[in-house]
């Protein structure tokens, strides 16, 4: 297969999806897609662990995708694991035995992050005025995401954990469907997201589109039976329940919706039925894009994503009014050792991006802040930043002062360098003169063992941060890291 071709690969909790295309004059083309009915949701017990049937089908399904996607170079295959990954207790059993499979690194992201990659996606497959305000909505296995936003930014997102295949389960797991039973299920899903909702009030915006295999199922069903085939309306919803209310061998087969998934389309309707309620959806339009499309869409360049990811970080600087002047100071000392450590560039924009933010928990405690700001990062909606690397960027935050031996364990020797460069970075600001030549630098020796040169006549003028030095060198040593002070 030519190596300009992308892909993605949506590990979702109902089914597994393959899109392939390349880029041709700025236009992306799709040239293979596949979807696989896995219902992995439904494999989950009452204590969220997976079972033995459900990872069968997975691999199975991974098998078939692998054929497609093994002669592609890693860099352009992007693959993504969304809810049940998310909720499962025992993934981490099957994880690599998964990849393995597949032939490439899963990467499960969180519901945020996912809301985000599918409003790209819806977004990318409109033609609006970038003013307008929209909503936007994706009934997912094992989630539902809901996007408030316009074409140049969003303003709400959220991630609420019930979709088509857990909310069947949960419902209708006896596989006996009447109209007291949608009616309970509606009632109790529309008090679970009353409060949610209030972020995204009709006032707000103009049209709501939905996308994906469940919305696009209800609405090729109301087609068939006579609804809009412009849009999904309150009579649309009606049509698609009394269809599914009637026994099983009154039932015409449709051509568009697979068998398979009319079953879990019930907690699919249910959802969208509560939704349209409480949002007071008139009209629900279907977009062509969702999840895979704005996947795809940031792969075709990597200067998005970054742009992407500033944004996200320069929220937090301006949500939490941080100092831009002592992080213009920091920065250039960050740069300097950055440089000297030989760092790569994901080590460099990682110790940049910490030192924008690091001192984000003052907000809550000056005890123990840097805990505070990792915890912060942990828990913010960061557009951009998959799971692990808002976990690592956190991590990375939590490291910069106090001892080391609860937190190094959590990270591996080739980013040692990192946490070293930004705790003698931070130590060093504190007296800098951003005016003057910096007097000081650093020598990587290994991972493990390090010599910072430092003018005496700065010493001798600063022995405040002489001193903390010193007792920084004597915490390095106690996780195994050597760290020598000589004057020069």
């Amino acid at each position: 297969m030519d190596k300009t071709y992308l892909a993605t690969v949506d590990l979702g909790s109902n089914s597994f999806r393959l899109l392939i295309g390349k880029v041709v004059n700025n236009q992306f083309h799709t040239t293979f897609s596949f979807k696989e009915n896995v219902q992995l949701a439904y494999g989950l017990d009452d204590k969220n662990l997976l079972g033995q049937e459900s990872i069968n089908r997975a691999e199975v399904a991974l098998k078939k995708i692998n054929q497609q996607i093994k002669f592609l170079p890693k860099k352009n295959v992007k693959v993504l694991a969304t809810s049940t990954f998310r909720v499962a207790k025992n993934i981490s059993k099957y994880l690599k035995k998964f990849e393995k499979t597949l032939g490439f690194p899963i990467e499960i992201i969180s519901g945020e992050e996912e809301a985000r990659l599918i409003f790209k996606g819806i977004n990318s497959s409109l033609t609006r005025n970038s003013d307008e305000n929209i909503l936007a909505i994706d009934i997912g296995g094992g989630s539902t995401e809901i996007i408030l936003g316009n074409k140049r930014k969003i303003i709400n997102l959220t991630s609420i954990l019930m979709g088509c295949v857990t909310h069947t389960k949960k419902y209708f797991s006896d596989k006996n469907f009447n109209l007291d039973q949608f009616n309970f299920a509606v009632k109790k899903t529309e008090n679970h997201i009353q409060d949610i909702t209030v972020k995204f009030k009709k006032e707000v915006w103009t049209d709501a589109f939905g996308s994906s295999g469940t919305i696009n199922a209800i609405f090729d069903l109301s087609v068939e039976l006579g609804g809009s085939p412009e849009h999904i309306n309150k009579d649309s919803l009606n049509s698609v329940k009394n269809y599914l209310l009637k026994p099983k061998s009154n039932l015409f087969v449709s051509g568009k919706v697979k068998q398979s998934r009319v079953h879990v389309l019930k907690g699919g309707l249910v959802i969208l039925t509560a939704l349209f309620k409480r949002l007071k959806i008139k009209k629900l339009f279907v977009a062509d894009g969702a999840m895979r499309e704005g996947i795809l869409l940031e792969m075709c360049g990597e200067k998005k994503i970054r742009d992407i990811q500033e944004n996200s970080i320069l929220s937090l600087v301006k949500r939490f009014s941080l100092d831009k002047t002592e992080q213009k100071k920091l920065k250039k000392i960050v740069l300097k050792f950055a440089a000297d450590c030989y760092l790569n560039n994901s080590q460099r924009q990682f110790i940049l991006w910490a030192s924008q933010i690091y001192n984000i928990g003052l907000s809550l405690s000056r005890v123990d802040y840097q805990k505070h700001s990792a915890y912060i990062i942990n828990n913010s909606e960061m557009p951009g930043f998959s799971k692990i690397e808002r976990n690592f960027l956190g991590k990375l935050v939590y490291s910069q002062k106090g001892s080391l031996t609860e937190i190094i364990s959590k990270f591996v020797s080739k980013d040692f360098p990192l946490i070293v460069c930004f705790r003698l970075a931070l130590i060093l600001n504190i007296t800098n003169n951003p005016k003057k030549k910096l007097n000081f630098n650093i020598h990587q020796i290994n991972k493990k063992k390090y010599h910072l040169d430092i003018s005496r006549e700065w010493l001798h003028e600063n022995p405040l941060t002489f001193d903390e030095l010193i007792k920084e060198s004597k915490r390095l040593k106690k996780v195994s890291i050597l760290l020598s002070i000589n004057e020069v």
